[in-house]
């Protein structure tokens, strides 16, 4: 089979296409739309006349049907289908498997099975400002072949996340956001039909700037407006607070499912991490305080060494000089010093005094 047929063929496949077997030694391709997208089928057809391929197409009223108790209006469809061909058996083994449909593992990516995988069962939203998402609904097929196409696709150099539909059931997603959609709508947008072109508008993403000093912030965090070295500390603190709420409401969600028995390996290792880094603050908290108490007390014989002057002597050096000079001969700090002076009511001179005055040095400068 000719490549460009193949890649026309595996888009279809991708969403809503699909090989039908009548017999053990052919079988044929089938694809319904509705009436609005009837140019996707024509071009199939374009195709499928370039290569000699029969094809037939027909059309069907809309009608009410009742599905499940539930009344369902159906729109007027197109659908394009082939006879029976013998060729088509080894592309029908190729995406079947005990008639459910799954990925190939030969599936090769290319900007025309992405633009019909896009048509058929693509998706496009702007939840907010300048994000475009891009969803491609893979429902029906399992988890292994949802992440080998999200694989294929990060080789186009497009990151598309792997997203769970439905918590009840095994049904996923893949979903791209911001420069990644744009990536995408660029490669698909030259063979999507006019049908299908709204599809194709997307809101550039800005990457936001910092209100200092205007750096580009790459962030994930929508309320993120400084980068991290013009942050404010009200700004940083309440960074810190949220993430620490969703730590901690993500720990209450596993204890509360541990105590009431529907406990999963995620939660047991979430509680035992934490009740682990107690573990590990506790035994710091403890090991800091009695540094600090030994500390303290190095200090304190080291104080106990220094020879102090007596309060008139100090009251003479206060005269002639600095509580900076004093307290590196005495060798102690000067707010030792000071504290000194207050419990003997000295009054000290301003640093200011000596910054402009000539500081007189006494010769019996001797304690």
């Amino acid at each position: 089979m000719n490549d460009d047929l193949k890649s026309i063929l595996d888009g279809a496949l991708l969403s809503d296409g699909s090989f039908i077997q009548t017999s053990t030694i052919s079988s044929y391709f089938s694809m319904s739309l509705t009436e609005v997208n009837e140019d996707w089928i024509h071009s199939i057809a374009t195709h499928f006349d370039k290569y000699g391929i029969e094809y037939k197409i027909s059309r069907r009223n809309g009608c009410k049907r009742v599905s499940k108790g539930n009344i369902i209006n159906e729109k007027p469809s197109v659908r394009i289908t082939t006879p029976c061909y013998r060729n088509l058996l080894s592309e029908r083994q190729r995406w079947y498997v005990n008639g459910l449909k799954i990925i190939p593992q030969d599936l090769k990516l290319n900007d025309v099975v992405l633009a019909g995988w896009f048509m058929g069962d693509g998706s496009t939203s702007i939840p907010r400002a300048h994000n475009t998402h891009i969803t491609l609904h893979t429902e029906g097929f399992k988890q292994n072949d949802v992440e080998f196409l999200s694989n294929k696709l990060s080789e186009f150099g497009i990151k598309f996340r792997v997203l769970k539909r439905n918590r009840n059931k095994e049904q996923f997603i893949l979903v791209a956001t911001r420069l990644n959609a744009e990536k995408f709508i660029e490669i698909v947008k030259n063979h999507v039909t006019n049908s299908f072109s709204h599809k194709l508008k997307y809101s550039r993403w800005v990457a936001p700037s910092c209100k200092i000093c205007s750096k580009e912030i790459y962030t994930t965090e929508n309320f993120k407006k400084y980068c991290d070295s013009c942050v404010p500390k009200s700004v940083q603190n309440l960074r810190r607070s949220r993430s620490q709420n969703v730590k901690f409401n993500m720990l209450r969600k596993s204890k509360r499912s541990i105590a009431s028995g529907r406990k999963s390996e995620t939660d047991i290792l979430l509680v035992e991490n934490h009740n682990s880094q107690v573990i590990t603050r506790i035994d710091t908290a403890k090991r800091l305080k009695e540094e600090r108490i030994l500390n303290r007390k190095i200090w304190e014989q080291m104080v106990r060494k220094h020879i102090w002057p007596t309060q008139e002597k100090m009251k003479e050096l206060i005269e002639i000089t600095s509580i900076s000079e004093i307290a590196k001969a005495v060798g102690v700090s000067v707010v030792c010093i000071s504290k000194k002076c207050k419990q003997w009511d000295l009054k000290v001179k301003p640093p200011e005094y000596w910054n402009f005055h000539e500081k007189v040095r006494s010769e019996n400068f001797i304690f």
